[in-house]
């Protein structure tokens, strides 16, 4: 039997909590917001991107009311884990303004979620950001010919979270 996606990324392999969940259908509150969130499990880490749309108005690092339900599904994810785990919080941009400032928003938007969690009782030795600006892109900012790609912009703002499993 498999363990259910919660059990994987705590590091637990219990058949009986895997078998409760293929009787009763129901997910835990560690599956949803994995699941919610779109989470990777890559190797040793569980990576998280949040839309920068979602947590940030447009060329702001305050985070938005709004975006409290996704950072509570990121909050129950990093509490499953045991409290040893390191967080890395990567800010990016697209490239709409100069490198210098989209390198300083991407720092104030990592060092915002990083806040949000240490005021919830995450540790602040357990974090550690960085920001990237515009130098991580994962789609063009640009169609080939030169012309604005907004959907690509919109999938280059983001956070990403990287949680190191123990």
């Amino acid at each position: 039997m498999t363990p259910s996606p919660s059990a994987e990324i705590s590091g637990q392999n219990s058949e009986f909590s895997s078998s409760e969940s293929s009787i009763s259908g129901a997910f835990s509150p560690v599956d949803r917001a994995l699941q919610d969130l779109g989470a990777s499990v890559v190797g040793n880490e569980i990576r998280i991107d949040l839309p920068a749309d979602i947590l940030f108005d447009f060329d702001q690092s305050t985070i938005r009311s709004d975006a409290n339900a996704a950072l509570q599904k990121l909050l129950t994810i990093i509490n499953a884990q045991a409290s040893s785990s390191k967080i890395q919080i990567e800010g990016h941009t697209d490239a709409i303004a100069d490198d210098n400032y989209n390198q300083k928003l991407s720092e104030r938007r990592a060092n915002a979620v990083k806040s949000w969690l240490i005021d919830r009782g995450i540790f602040s030795t357990r974090l550690t950001t960085q920001g990237f600006g515009e130098s991580r892109p994962v789609a063009p900012n640009t169609k080939p010919d030169g012309s604005d790609r907004p959907t690509g912009r919109q999938k280059n703002r983001r956070v990403q979270v990287t949680i190191q499993r123990s």
